[in-house]
């Protein structure tokens, strides 16, 4: 019995070695695929499974821990159906409640992922690859957000362009991927000017995004500067 348990503690830690990696794979599968989808359904089609992936991956990735893995399906099988449902009758009301089961899937595996982050004890390569994964998991959740807004109000988001030294109002993202590139700019304080909030809910959203994403960085990176000056010394005695 003993011996039994040595291996199943032995496999689960095996396990966890690299854990991270097949999610961060799907999530720049996701992020750098839906750079290249245009309007067609057919690109429609590849988005909903590279993000149906990614949500598969994560339940893989906390498969171990129980007391995540319900919460997780009750998640994101909805949002799977969803978005299939949504893709096939672009209902109003389907698109606006997939995005917000896709913001709270994406907040709730970037807790899952901060969590397990912050209990490890050494700086590994699985606790960089779970800080990567969390910080890109909260920037596609204020994707889905400015997503939720635009659905809204369509003019919450415009595109700034410069004829003959004239700024002018073009109306704001036409894909997803617009989004996307909005919600990393904002969150590391790039601030290109080329898409701006209009909105009371947009700029709202886009100066917490950019709050949060200084945070994240800064208590993060002190935490895990902090593990490897420990790990450090304690190799040194």
């Amino acid at each position: 019995m003993k011996a039994s348990n040595y291996a199943s503690a032995g496999n689960a830690r095996e396990w966890s070695k690299g854990k991270f990696i097949k999610l961060l794979i799907s999530i720049l599968l996701l992020l750098i695929g839906s750079a290249f989808l245009g309007a067609t359904r057919l690109s429609g089609v590849v988005f909903c499974v590279l993000l149906n992936i990614v949500m598969l991956v994560f339940l893989v990735t906390i498969g171990q821990q129980r007391t995540a893995l319900m919460p997780g399906l009750v998640i994101v099988v909805p949002t799977i159906i969803l978005s299939w449902v949504g893709y096939a009758t672009n209902s109003y009301s389907v698109l606006l409640g997939h995005d917000v089961l896709i913001v709270s899937f994406c907040i709730f595996a970037a807790y899952q992922v901060i969590c397990d982050v912050l209990d490890d004890r050494q700086v590994t390569q699985d606790t960089i690859l779970g800080a990567v994964c969390a910080y890109l998991l909260a920037a596609l959740a204020w994707a889905y957000v400015y997503s939720m807004i635009q659905l809204v109000d369509a003019g919450s988001i415009c595109f700034v362009t410069t004829n003959a030294g004239n700024g002018k109002l073009l109306p704001g993202p036409s894909s997803f991927y617009d989004d996307i590139y909005f919600s990393f700019v904002t969150m590391t304080t790039l601030g290109y000017g080329d898409l701006i909030p209009i909105s009371a809910p947009a700029r709202t959203a886009a100066y917490l995004q950019a709050v949060f994403g200084q945070f994240y960085l800064a208590v993060l990176v002190a935490r895990l500067v902090a593990l490897h000056i420990i790990q450090m010394k304690q190799n040194q005695l």
